[in-house]
């Protein structure tokens, strides 16, 4: 799940649901000024691919399915003549080190509630 260079709009239905979830969970309005205020920080100003969520089973991990799933999408980001890279966040320090061996540098880090949460973008030509 991400986006490409322009960031598409909700649908409304789903702004809608967004909205009753949001309202239905203490301070997760709050949680998530947060969240947009480090993030922010670690984004690169120019349009770039974003790389909301990738995941792996844990009994496919070590079998490089995760590492072409995140290559096929930074292959979409180098294909885009828009795209100067891929930006993305993280909140697992244990997934620094795959993302750092596919070319990616942390931008940014700041802390959610007791979690932190990483900043991540790879330019485009790295790897």
């Amino acid at each position: 799940m991400g986006y490409a260079t322009v960031h598409p709009a909700w649908p409304r239905d789903l702004t809608e649901d967004w909205d009753r979830f949001e309202s239905a969970i203490p301070e997760f309005t709050e949680r998530m000024a947060i969240y947009d205020e480090i993030a922010a920080k670690g984004k690169p100003p120019a349009p770039h691919y974003y790389l909301g969520v990738i995941g792996v089973r844990p009994d496919m991990h070590g079998r490089g399915v995760g590492t072409q799933l995140l290559r096929s999408f930074c292959d979409l980001s180098r294909n885009d003549p828009l795209s100067c890279g891929v930006y993305l966040e993280t909140a697992q320090e244990s997934n620094l080190g795959f993302y750092e061996r596919a070319g990616f540098a942390e931008t940014g880090r700041g802390r959610l509630g007791r979690a932190t949460l990483w900043c991540m973008y790879r330019p485009q030509g790295s790897r």
